[in-house]
């Protein structure tokens, strides 16, 4: 038996894919989460300050500061917020968490309400896929997910708002794109695909060059990730790691402190991970190799995959040497095409690719990125 990874990144092709889905008119489609929030100060402002709960990316406070808005910070679990933002000058923009993709604890809609026009909630979903599509927008406010924590995109990020219009979707869609970032993450996901150990370092190294080159400012999504995002199956996303947790739930139950109970696997909840207390992390993680069915015992199904195309736009592929993202990856014709065999199969000379999918998340409980098989007839792999 042989284990490639325990948790980690996604990589390419492990969505399941269906019919492409528009967006909902008043979900904006942007780079990344700080880029969604730089568009809604600009927008939705002016603010002076921001609260946020003291569990929250410091990437997100550091933004803050970069906008010149002052910091107030409440406790995780906290019930009494609108003291924090009592405390902040003039108009406040208040981050709501919805910690690993758990429901708020906090009543966004009535804390909305009580704060009126001194402040703009927005539910932090940043670690959902679909979170602007599964929460309430709270009265005036926002909802903000991040496919590109949760999916296998390059980069996006999703605000959900109460109302949406034409205009504002296209002054958003005629933003630059962060280009860069997008296809140096993508292509780490690419070879995170391969399967092979030896790429991983490349790999990490190009994951941390995409989280440190975003933007500050506000930028659209890239239009490969977007394609992802729309024809993603969001139902089997939703579906599959809520039972992946529910599975490791039943698993663990005595061998490890939960952080969050049953709720953490029910509607509207969907788990970025699984979060647990241990006081032996090398000795669980053993004891989690050890039982294998932990990590196999996954249904399988089927998938359709547009990947092919996909790999192909993000690296630029051509005949000879090509250059991932300008972030110094070399990969020759060779690694391509022995990608393309192994990840997608390829099945004539014509470019025709059969579609192979993951089985299953390796960031979710129950991933194995071993686990692959091929699907049905897919796009070509012509590069575009």
């Amino acid at each position: 038996m042989e284990f490639v990874r325990f948790g980690g990144e996604l990589p390419l092709g492990c969505d399941a894919l269906g019919d492409s889905a528009p967006l909902p008119d008043n979900v904006y489609a942007f780079s990344h989460g700080r880029a969604a929030l730089s568009w809604l100060v600009a927008a939705r402002g002016p603010f002076a300050s921001a609260a946020a709960c003291a569990y929250t990316c410091p990437t997100v406070p550091a933004h803050f500061q970069r906008l010149d808005l002052a910091l107030g910070f409440f406790d995780y679990g906290a019930d009494d917020v609108a003291c924090t933002v009592a405390a902040l000058p003039d108009r406040c923009l208040v981050l709501v968490p919805a910690p690993f993709g758990l429901a708020p604890w906090i009543d966004a809609a009535a804390l909305a309400l009580s704060l009126g026009e001194r402040a703009t909630v927005v539910i932090d979903a940043a670690q959902t896929a679909f979170g602007a599509f599964d929460f309430p927008v709270p009265p005036g406010g926002a909802v903000l997910s991040c496919p590109r924590k949760a999916i296998a995109a390059g980069d996006g990020a999703l605000l959900a708002m109460e109302q949406g219009d034409e205009r504002t979707r296209a002054a958003i869609a005629a933003l630059p794109a962060a280009e860069a970032p997008a296809k140096a993450k993508q292509a780490a996901r690419a070879l995170f695909a391969t399967g092979e150990l030896e790429r991983e370092g490349e790999a990490l190294n190009l994951a941390r060059q995409s989280e440190m080159s975003f933007p500050p400012e506000p930028r659209r999504m890239s239009d490969a990730s977007l394609d992802l995002v729309c024809r993603a199956d969001r139902a089997q996303h939703r579906a599959r790691r809520r039972a992946n947790a529910t599975r490791l739930a039943a698993r663990l139950a005595g061998k490890a402190e939960f952080v969050f109970g049953p709720d953490f696997a029910r509607p509207p909840s969907v788990p970025f991970d699984f979060p647990i207390l241990h006081g032996d992390r090398a000795r669980l993680l053993r004891d989690l190799r050890a039982a294998h069915g932990i990590l196999l015992g996954v249904q399988r199904q089927q998938n359709r995959f547009a990947g092919v195309r996909q790999f192909a736009l993000c690296l630029g592929a051509r005949r000879g040497e090509v250059r991932a993202a300008d972030h110094g990856l070399r990969l020759h014709e060779e690694t391509i095409t022995q990608f393309l065999r192994r990840v997608f199969v390829t099945a004539d000379g014509g470019g025709n690719a059969h579609g192979c999918g993951f089985e299953d998340h390796p960031q979710q409980p129950g991933g194995l990125a071993q686990a692959r098989r091929c699907g049905e007839q897919g796009q070509t792999a012509a590069p575009e």
